[in-house]
């Protein structure tokens, strides 16, 4: 239940992170409650598991503040939600995994529109790399 809770969440948000460039904050604050919730019903992860989970999104968040937005706010926002579910060890390994599709991505970018110079400055969505990084530590799960 866990599982899809965390990924239906992720695919609203990027949905709209690809739609609108933004991320809202009222889902994932939805979605924090609901993971606080079944900590205290179930308690399967410590709380310490899940302060460092919030950690690294509080993280990202002091990162954003200090690229005046290079990385978006909502990003750090995905990370603090996801750490509740998550908790540390998951959530870095998350995020590791979208830096590295979001990575391979750019480098696309890169490579196949080096003429055009406006477009290697175009903002990408992170959202959606999160999504796919979420899948495949899914999928790895079951293998």
């Amino acid at each position: 239940m866990e599982q899809g809770i965390v990924l239906g969440m992720l695919g609203l948000c990027a949905a709209e992170d690809i739609r609108k460039r933004s991320i809202p904050l009222p889902y994932l604050a939805f979605f924090g409650i609901i993971g606080f919730g079944m900590y205290w019903y179930g308690k399967e992860m410590s709380l310490f598991s899940m302060g460092a989970g919030l950690a690294l999104g509080a993280g990202l968040l002091a990162l954003s503040c200090l690229t005046r937005g290079s990385i978006g706010m909502g990003d750090g926002f995905i990370f603090c939600a996801t750490g509740i579910f998550l908790g540390g060890a998951g959530n870095l390994e998350l995020l590791m995994i979208s830096l590295m599709y979001a990575g391979v991505w750019s480098l696309g970018i890169i490579v196949f529109r080096k003429t055009n110079k406006r477009v290697r400055k175009k903002r990408i969505p992170f959202a959606p790399f999160v999504l796919m990084g979420y899948f495949t530590i899914l999928v790895g799960k079951m293998l």
